[in-house]
């Protein structure tokens, strides 16, 4: 139920299937890895291994910032619905904003995520908007920070 107001019918099964991704983490092992050291000697780690545990890590700081919020004083919670809320809040303008960043790099800002509008998984490209290569974007923590507790939330 959380997805349908942004996930577009044509990426899930008769309109009513759940899509993935839901957002996306920096996992490219060749331009930006997380170092860490294997039997004394530094190994660039990427991919799921860098990018769940910096997802969880974003979701686990909101929630240490907003002690009480979505429904339970509970430490943990279901970031999903949340997130996709907040993204609502904030929908991409037409035309799309334009993005900066050095070039293969660039993103745009929209609401407290940065939406990727280049490259692509081998099957599916990154586009405007919701897609199926980095779902709404990476979170911009700094402004996740006061939107993802927007009134209304789930």
């Amino acid at each position: 139920w959380w997805t349908k107001p942004v996930v577009p019918v044509q990426y899930s099964v008769n309109g009513t299937e759940r899509t993935i991704p839901d957002i996306a983490m920096d996992a490219d092992n060749n331009v930006s890895p997380a170092i860490v050291m294997v039997k004394g000697a530094p190994v660039g780690v990427g991919g799921t291994s860098l990018s769940s545990p910096l997802s969880v890590g974003s979701w686990a700081r909101l929630l240490s910032a907003h002690p009480g919020a979505f429904g339970s004083k509970a430490p943990f919670g279901f970031a999903a619905p949340a997130f996709y809320y907040e993204y609502t809040q904030f929908p991409i303008p037409n035309p799309p904003p334009q993005p900066v960043g050095p070039p293969g790099f660039q993103t745009s800002p929209v609401g407290g995520y940065h939406d990727i509008y280049f490259g692509d998984n081998g099957l599916w490209p990154a586009a405007p908007g919701y897609d199926l290569v980095t779902g709404m974007g990476t979170l911009d923590i700094g402004i996740q920070m006061t939107d993802i507790v927007l009134p209304g939330a789930p």
